[in-house]
């Protein structure tokens, strides 16, 4: 899930982050993360075949002492101050940990134009993040440890619309 950022708050309050949560199916919704003010993405792992998931997230400001919330932001209902970034469907990402020891191949249809890549840890989705410009649309990412997990996705470089996500372990 990525976000765009929210609207600068009054002179008088701060963006401290954003708060994401989950339902699964017609289930209460579940705190997930509390990020902060620069992080706009965040991956969960456990998702279960079969299963409808819905996420949300709001803005968290302090004012004064008090911890102030913004509306939520959904795929469905999105509030003025705060926009769910769109997902680029037509641009699918393949990860795979089969180019040798520590190397995870990376191939996408975006065909020969710049795209960003945006590397993380799986077991810390919200970041931080690595971002890498590659013209074309396959590249392998030699600089991964084995044995970690490590989450990627691709953008048109500039654009605001991402790949599908992948988890890959690293050889």
């Amino acid at each position: 899930m990525q976000w765009n950022a929210a609207e600068a708050p009054p002179p008088d309050m701060s963006l401290t982050g954003y708060a994401v949560e989950e339902q699964r199916g017609a289930s209460a919704w579940q705190a997930l993360a509390k990020t902060d003010a620069k992080t706009l993405r965040f991956a969960t792992q456990t998702l279960t075949p079969k299963q409808t998931y819905t996420w949300r997230v709001k803005a968290l400001y302090t004012q004064g002492g008090k911890i102030l919330e913004s509306a939520y932001a959904s795929a469905g209902a999105v509030p003025a101050c705060l926009r769910v970034a769109a997902e680029n469907p037509d641009l699918r990402l393949l990860a795979k940990a089969d180019c040798g020891k520590n190397c995870i191949s990376l191939l996408w249809n975006g065909g020969v134009t710049t795209h960003t890549i945006r590397r993380w840890d799986c077991k810390n989705p919200v970041g931080p993040f690595s971002d890498n410009n590659v013209l074309g649309s396959s590249t392998n990412d030699l600089s991964v440890e084995a044995g970690k997990s490590y989450g990627y996705t691709v953008t048109v470089a500039g654009a605001d619309a991402w790949s599908n996500t992948q988890c890959v372990v690293s050889q």
